[in-house]
């Protein structure tokens, strides 16, 4: 028996976006999609447990937006996440409740979390404006 002289390797790397994780909205639709009849307790709960990444997926998130505002998956994966743009809103909102607790209140929480959910156009935040000039694409 003869070895052939050469030795074709075919591999398949799937585009990175196979390997990324899921966006919060992308998590939220696919439990209300296969639940429609469960109750939000439950919901939440099944939610909660979905939030776990391993290093690969992130590693392939990490890569997938690089380039930051001129990706898509960028934008989509920062929606409903707490962000170093978004910080200071949720950490005071997140402060005046607990110092309010037990009081009869009424704040205000539908702005933050519409701002959360729905993140205005990033492309004119003063911090990311700086890092297109001053940072280094890889």
């Amino acid at each position: 028996m003869t070895v052939p002289d050469a030795v074709i390797s075919i591999s398949y790397k799937p585009p990175a976006e196979e390997n990324v994780p899921p966006s919060l909205q992308e998590i939220g639709e696919i439990l209300i999609d296969k639940h429609p009849n469960e109750n939000e307790d439950k919901l939440i709960s099944m939610f909660s447990e979905k939030l776990s990444f391993n290093d690969a997926s992130l590693q392939e998130l990490e890569k997938a937006t690089r380039g930051q505002t001129g990706q898509r998956t960028w934008v989509e994966q920062r929606k409903g996440r707490i962000t170093s743009s978004n910080f200071h809103d949720v950490y005071t909102k997140v402060k005046t409740l607990m110092r309010m607790r037990g009081q009869a209140i009424k704040i205000k929480v539908p702005p933050l979390l519409t701002k959360l959910l729905y993140p205005p156009d990033s492309s004119d935040i003063s911090a990311i404006k700086w890092g297109r000039l001053h940072e280094k694409a890889t």
